[in-house]
């Protein structure tokens, strides 16, 4: 059981809507109001990544990645690698998946055999 559905005082079953104990008039309002603890309180919380403000850049910096990684497949994998880096290190955590989906995609163009040339274009004209 939950440990705000029990009696601190006397450890009985409460119901979450209980003012005070059956068993013993113990205060389970005042008790709920007390300050919780910072570790307490950030439990349960699912953290959602954040979108950056300026979408614009977000979408001119995945045009980018895509011509470097399309063009010229080395490059391409240092740059999506530093963007996921600084994209991590600001905390956007959505534009550094981007990044490190374009990372592992140029690394699989590269583990394939495509061409240095002109990378994945060369990979589409194949198939």
């Amino acid at each position: 059981m939950a440990p705000d559905r029990r009696c601190p005082q006397c450890g009985e079953a409460v119901t979450p809507f209980a003012a005070g104990c059956a068993v013993c008039g113990y205060d389970l309002e005042a008790w709920r109001r007390r300050p919780q603890p910072a570790l307490a309180r950030a439990r349960g919380r699912i953290r959602v990544p954040r979108v950056s403000a300026d979408r614009r850049t977000d979408v001119f910096l995945v045009g980018v990645l895509f011509l470097l990684i399309a063009f010229s497949p080395l490059f391409g994998a240092l740059i999506a690698a530093l963007v996921a880096f600084g994209k991590h290190r600001e905390g956007d955590i959505t534009m550094r998946n981007v990044a490190l989906a374009f990372l592992a995609l140029d690394v699989v163009a590269v583990l394939l055999g495509v061409p240095l040339g002109l990378g994945l274009l060369d990979l589409l004209s194949v198939v």
